[in-house]
């Protein structure tokens, strides 16, 4: 690039961010000098995905430039793999993974909607990828319990897990007896997701074990619990068993006050640091209505009851450490049907009463608390079919703005403190956390310290 005309490096760095979220952009950005190929290139290279109609094919190509006399300058680049049963056991058994000297992530996905992949097929991927730390299969099916827990116990140096779909966790042809003890031990891993679609369930017997296998290690700092809303006694027993370690909790609020009012006390979480809490709001509860969510209509009373019963449920819960906590509100519709609906709107409409009263009380649970957040998602529901529940279920989730794209950064803070101060008077007095209102979309945040 010409000096004359040369960008200082950390504005390229921002630029750059910005357009390599496009794959296409990506290579045309390699194009335009060096300095900006000798940046781009080695991100274009950090995720291959080969789940595509032409993933065998594409597989097939990248395994024979592996296995070149010299090495491709791209492979030093790799990081993240994402792979579907289409490509052959065998076809998996050729790779070789030595040349990929960065390859920490790995992405299983099932394309078969009646057939699931075969126990070869995790052999060959277990073997060929033993060496990552983090493991996606979220949405693959299983037809053998023990095909699964060889799988997942097989890569000894994972640190991350997410799985989940009912086809994966719910049934199992030898799904009959008790986990042989001592016969398979999950590695210590620190952060795992568990997706599942509302209403399904777990198998008992595979709770039981992966407890008993997280209180063993005490290593996990971070879990997520996406979409179940069931078995509220064994997930708290789960919670339980990874509490003492654990640092970050992701879960639906439905869920949370469901396993805090089993027992007399409530949950204790010694090192958690920050709790997020996902709210689905009915978009059916929004339609004709005008004024305060839960001003009229029995819908309405539900969500403010929920939320209010939310606020009394966190008293009870024992979080030392907490410092951050996120009430994450997401959009679902009963008849499969989404309406455009402006958020920071939808926000100033419920009302949270309850809340505010406790954040403002000089004695709660959370002395370390200074960070209260707020943020919207929308859910895109799939209405049920039978081919449905053969397709992979990773979460349905897409970020949204907080804000109207027609109004510009003004308009969302004006909005924004309007709703701070309409919603939180008492906290606002109080003055000894800081709110936040987070845009999703843009990574930005309206600031207020109390």
């Amino acid at each position: 690039m010409d000096s004359k005309i040369a960008l200082y490096s950390d504005l390229q760095e921002l630029i750059l961010h910005f357009l390599l979220g496009d794959f296409s952009n990506a290579l045309k950005c390699c194009l335009v000098c060096k300095d900006w190929q000798l940046f781009c290139r080695p991100r274009i290279f950090t995720t291959l995905d080969f789940t595509s109609r032409q993933g065998k094919k594409r597989f097939l190509g990248f395994v024979k430039l592996l296995e070149a006399p010299f090495v491709p300058t791209f492979a030093p680049y790799v990081e993240h793999i994402t792979l579907d049963d289409r490509v052959e056991p065998g076809d998996i058994q050729a790779l070789d993974p030595s040349q990929l000297v960065k390859l920490y992530s790995l992405s299983v996905k099932s394309e078969a909607k009646e057939l699931v992949p075969s126990s070869y097929y995790f052999k060959s991927v277990s073997k060929q990828f033993s060496r990552i730390t983090q493991l996606d299969i979220t949405g693959v099916a299983f037809m053998m319990r023990r095909t699964f827990l060889d799988f997942i116990c097989s890569f000894r140096e994972l640190q991350k897990l997410a799985l989940g779909d009912a086809r994966c966790l719910g049934i199992w042809m030898d799904a009959h007896g008790e986990i042989e003890e001592g016969r398979w031990r999950l590695p210590p891993i620190t952060s795992l997701c568990l997706s599942m679609d509302p209403g399904e369930t777990l198998e008992e017997t595979f709770l039981h074990w992966l407890g008993e296998q997280l209180q063993s290690q005490d290593a996990l700092q971070s879990l997520r619990l996406s979409g179940i809303v069931m078995q509220p006694e064994r997930i708290r027993t789960l919670l339980e068993c990874a509490s003492p370690y654990l640092e970050v909790l992701e879960l639906d609020g439905r869920l949370f006050s469901m396993m805090n009012g089993l027992e007399s006390s409530g949950l204790s979480l010694p090192r958690l640091n920050k709790l997020k809490l996902r709210i689905p709001i009915c978009i059916e509860q929004l339609a004709g209505e005008e004024g305060d969510l839960g001003s009229t209509g029995h819908s309405s009373a539900t969500l403010l009851l929920s939320i209010a019963g939310l606020s009394k449920e966190l008293l009870r819960a024992e979080a030392p450490q907490l410092q951050e906590l996120v009430f994450s509100f997401f959009m679902a519709s009963e008849t499969g049907n989404i309406g455009r609906i402006h958020p920071l709107k939808m926000l100033h409409r419920i009302r949270f009463t309850e809340l505010d009263k406790m954040l403002s009380q000089s004695q709660h649970p959370f002395p370390s608390l200074h960070a209260v957040s707020f943020s919207c998602e929308e859910h895109v529901p799939i209405p049920p079919s039978p081919e449905s529940r053969q397709s992979p279920q990773i979460d349905h989730l897409a970020h949204i703005p907080l804000h109207n794209p027609s109004c510009d950064a003004l308009d969302f803070e004006e909005m924004g403190s309007t709703f701070l101060e309409m919603g939180f008077p008492l906290t606002l007095a109080r003055g000894s956390v800081a709110l936040q209102l987070l845009n999703t979309t843009q990574d930005m945040a309206l600031n207020t310290l109390l």
